[in-house]
């Protein structure tokens, strides 16, 4: 193609400068930075074969950081692909001045499990009860792990206990169902807002928002998935009783999306097809899921935290951590991020670049990180420090594995075996200094 990696560098810098803060100093470094994008892009316009669609996108969030109307319709009149990302950029200029921004703004649906089965709260929460009874009959043992489950009280008799259940499952639906679907409504038309306004995602694609009451959602026929997103179908399942933020994480997900080839990319994870047809998720989950994090921490609009999910986890403020050690060992702002997490390729390759100087292996390599949730582990790890992993006896052999490979990337990692009581012995298991020898300098 024929814009320079100087081009799509300047191009990243003036726009991320821009968004940090958008206060003077930083004002000055963007009008600096474009003053150099226009010399590389000219030189991208006089190449062989020059990409014309993409230079238009370029040339339009220029115009839209120097605040230049006038520009920004100009390319908009030559760029194809990514117009709709101009269109929102127009809108934020000047909120009269996008009606193409507002014809296409909103192509989401939100709908309640109710209208997704095409049942009604009462028969999926009569399904629910028969489904819980049938279980509890055909693996008795089940029976306190379903009272324990649905809060159900013991002195009852079992049946009893889900129809009061199903009752008041019901009747809370139907009170807060149309207060949730517009909260929800609410945060998707932010999301979208969002994205398009900082040129992150056109976020044209249609999405399907479903709110789901765990309980009647086992009425369901099928397995109803809650708090989950699909990228096939461009659905979001969220549960009526969490916050505005786990839909906004969900969001980010599946507005990451984005296809090459048999892969289908979100965000920093890819699923695969294999020859035999069963898909296979690669890529970094860690990462994927802290940028998700960071990406929810802007993009809900209710004030709700990452804290009121109650997940129970430590998988997800660890991620958060690590994808912040590493933006600040790499020298990149939030929006670098955000950008190559939606999918643009300049900025997935200067991320993937970064990464391979620095630490001296690809982005997917540095997901065995998460084998333990520590992220001051984790960074000894980056500094090239001496550190240990045990491995166990009975474990895993997927896991082992991992842990063997981390120690071929970092050759400061030494695997040691624990002995019964979970203490880790001083034999080495592997060593992969001979291997990744040419790696120690990070």
């Amino acid at each position: 193609m024929g814009t320079s990696v100087e081009a799509r560098y300047w191009y990243a810098r003036s726009f991320e400068a821009f968004h940090v803060g958008q206060s003077s100093a930083l004002r000055g470094e963007a009008t600096a930075a474009i003053a150099r994008l226009q010399v590389s892009l000219e030189d991208a316009l006089a190449s062989p074969e020059p990409d014309v669609d993409w230079t238009a996108y370029v040339r339009g969030t220029s115009a839209y950081l120097q605040s230049d109307r006038s520009a920004l319709e100009r390319a908009m009149g030559k760029c194809r692909t990514n117009k709709a990302v101009l269109c929102g950029l127009l809108f934020g200029l000047d909120e009269r001045a996008a009606p193409e921004y507002e014809r296409d703004y909103g192509r989401f649906r939100v709908t309640d499990i109710s209208s997704h089965c095409r049942k009604s709260p009462e028969e999926l929460a009569d399904g629910a009860v028969r489904s819980l009874l049938r279980l509890a009959r055909e693996k008795p043992d089940t029976e306190m792990w379903i009272c324990e489950w649905e809060h159900l009280p013991s002195e009852l008799p079992l049946e009893t206990a889900l129809r009061k259940k199903a009752a008041r499952c019901v009747a809370a639906y139907r009170e807060s169902i149309e207060e949730k679907r517009e909260a929800f409504t609410a945060q998707a038309e932010h999301c979208v807002r969002l994205l398009r306004k900082n040129g992150w995602s056109d976020a044209r694609q249609p999405v399907q928002i479903v709110i789901v009451d765990r309980f009647l959602a086992q009425g369901a026929a099928g397995q109803v998935p809650v708090d989950q997103y699909e990228y096939e179908s461009g659905t979001v399942f969220i549960d009526r009783d969490r916050p505005n933020i786990l839909l906004a994480h969900e969001l980010g997900h599946l507005f990451s999306h984005w296809k090459e080839g048999n892969r289908d990319h979100c965000g920093f994870i890819y699923h695969e097809e294999k020859p035999d047809g069963t898909r296979v998720q690669r890529g970094n989950q860690w990462f994927n899921e802290g940028a998700t994090v960071l990406w929810e921490n802007i993009a809900v609009n209710d004030g709700s935290t990452l804290a009121e999910r109650n997940e129970g986890m430590d998988f997800y403020p660890f991620s958060r951590d690590m994808v912040r050690l590493l933006l600040h060992d790499l020298d990149l702002q939030e929006g670098a991020l955000f950008r190559a997490y939606f999918g643009e390729a300049g900025a997935t390759g200067l991320l993937e670049k970064r990464i391979q100087e620095r630490y001296g292996c690809p982005l997917e390599d540095l997901s065995c990180l998460s084998l333990k949730l520590d992220t001051g582990w984790a960074e000894r790890v980056l500094r090239g420090k001496p550190e240990t992993i045990e491995t166990f006896g009975t474990e895993d052999q997927g896991v082992l594995a991992e842990k063997r490979k981390l120690t071929e990337i970092f050759p400061n990692v030494t695997l040691t075996k624990a002995d019964d009581a979970g203490n880790a012995s001083d034999a080495r298991i592997t060593s992969a200094s001979d291997q990744s020898a040419s790696r120690s300098g990070r």
